[in-house]
């Protein structure tokens, strides 16, 4: 990752790595312990890519990470239905 390690919020990493998957380790929480900051470790188009860095963080086992894509979750030409 070229990016220094700056906790950021999730709007903030989702402004930086439009529409990729981030890997992101926890370092802040609201009171109902829902994540709300947190550094970058990887971040890529394809969700597998993140797997050797995951693997990094959770050597230290106090660790706790997020996986989240910043692009939208539906694509616009795609319809559900439930």
């Amino acid at each position: 990752m070229d990016t220094p390690m700056i906790a950021r919020t999730f709007a903030e990493i989702a402004h930086r790595y439009p529409d990729q998957w981030v890997l992101v380790e926890e370092t802040a929480w609201d009171a109902h312990g829902h994540p709300r900051r947190g550094i970058v470790h990887a971040a890529s188009r394809q969700r597998a890519a993140l797997h050797a860095a995951l693997q990094v963080c959770h050597q230290r086992p106090q660790v706790k990470t997020f996986i989240f894509y910043t692009g939208d979750p539906i694509p616009a030409h795609l319809t559900v239905v439930l």
